[in-house]
């Protein structure tokens, strides 16, 4: 399922962005999500940008999404997930991923989010957290999913 606002077009965002993050056009060239689609979310160095709170399903818990890396390919993107209780008060965190990324646009395979048992006990909603991490970062990434619930907010 798309997490809210995972297709990164204008109008329909609901991310928190900070430090240059933005919504730039370039889609990824598969238009998994719609083809009218027209944008992605660009990170460069410094920046980050977290979703809204989703539900997971805590049996198949999940992310995909698709990368491209147009900076230095040295240059690594750091996915955090937060866990927050029903109140939306934060629970703990965990290092999802770290990954590195070739010039074209390419989907992520799986990534577990609590293949580790992270969730704290009470842990109704995720966020994701997207950071690169190092100089001249040229990130972006597009069609955020989550696998396979549904989000309550």
């Amino acid at each position: 399922m798309l997490t809210p606002g995972g297709a990164i077009e204008p109008g329909s965002n609901s991310w928190r962005l900070a430090h240059g993050a933005a919504i730039v056009p370039g889609n990824e060239p598969f238009h998994v999500h719609d083809s009218a689609d027209r944008n992605s979310l660009s990170l460069p160095s410094h920046s980050w940008a977290m979703t809204r709170r989703v539900c997971l399903d805590f049996l198949d818990p999940t992310i995909r999404f698709f990368v491209v890396n147009e900076g230095s390919l040295t240059t690594a993107l750091k996915v955090v997930a937060y866990f927050r209780g029903g109140t939306g008060a934060l629970l703990g965190q965990t290092l999802v991923t770290t990954l590195l990324a070739t010039r074209t646009w390419a989907p992520t395979q799986p990534i577990p989010v609590l293949g580790n048992g992270a969730a704290p006990t009470g842990t109704k909603y995720v966020q994701f957290k997207f950071q690169p991490v190092g100089a001249d970062s040229g990130w972006q990434i597009d069609d955020v999913y989550v696998d396979p619930w549904f989000s309550k907010i």
